[in-house]
């Protein structure tokens, strides 16, 4: 693996650290301060935090990428939507079905959905031409 690839990968984990640390706080906050239902809160904390990461991702990981900020923000989204669905799967396994706690299971969600974030971005977002 190349020196600048090792490099994304720390600050995607950096930019990852901190987009994890949003969704979480805003889960919380739905789920637990607002009382909204956990898928529900779940789906508004994600659309939160990928913006987050998009954000801090394009400042920090991806910040010599150039091209439409438009275009970018839909595709980016548009990702996130599968990552979504991916998270919400995950979700409702591990509480409906593994009987795990909201939280501990958000948390679960969130360390695979990560992986996949990085590569759809990594591979298919920002791709060298």
């Amino acid at each position: 693996m190349k020196k600048n690839e090792i490099k994304k990968i720390i600050s995607y984990l950096w930019v990852g650290a901190m987009a994890t640390i949003a969704e979480w706080t805003a889960f919380f906050l739905f789920w637990n301060q607002l009382s909204l239902n956990y898928l529900a809160a779940t789906a508004f904390a994600f659309v939160f935090s990928t913006f987050v990461n998009w954000l801090l991702g394009r400042l920090w990981t991806f910040r010599e990428e150039k091209g439409s900020i438009v275009k970018e923000l839909v595709m980016i989204y548009c990702a996130s939507a599968a990552g979504l669905v991916f998270n919400m799967f995950i979700m409702f396994l591990l509480v409906q079905k593994l009987q795990i706690y909201e939280m501990l299971s958000k948390m679960i969600a969130t360390a695979i959905v990560f992986v996949y974030n990085y590569a759809i971005r990594r591979f298919f977002i920002y791709k060298r031409k």
